[in-house]
């Protein structure tokens, strides 16, 4: 009978020593990255946004690169099919 109070002194006793740590515990921080002078809520593109524009003259199909970031044509005309 002893033994068995003995066990669950010590079962108790332990359960409160492991709960105890959980007070103890400091919390998770994180560090989030933010552009200099910028709202942070606004991402700046890391990379320049480049596409084909198509336009149609006199039956023909051509495409000329735009660069978008800068607003400069990065290519002449090009033809590219009959219609």
């Amino acid at each position: 009978m002893k033994k068995k109070i003995l066990y669950r002194v010590a079962a108790w006793a332990g359960i409160a020593v492991c709960s105890l740590s959980l007070f103890f515990v400091a919390p998770q921080t994180s560090i989030t990255a933010q552009a200099a002078g910028g709202d942070p809520g606004i991402a700046s593109p890391q990379a320049e946004v480049i596409y084909w524009v198509y336009a149609e003259a006199g039956g023909k199909m051509w495409k000329r690169l735009w660069n978008s970031s800068t607003g400069h044509w990065l290519t002449d005309w090009i033809y590219v099919r009959d219609l």
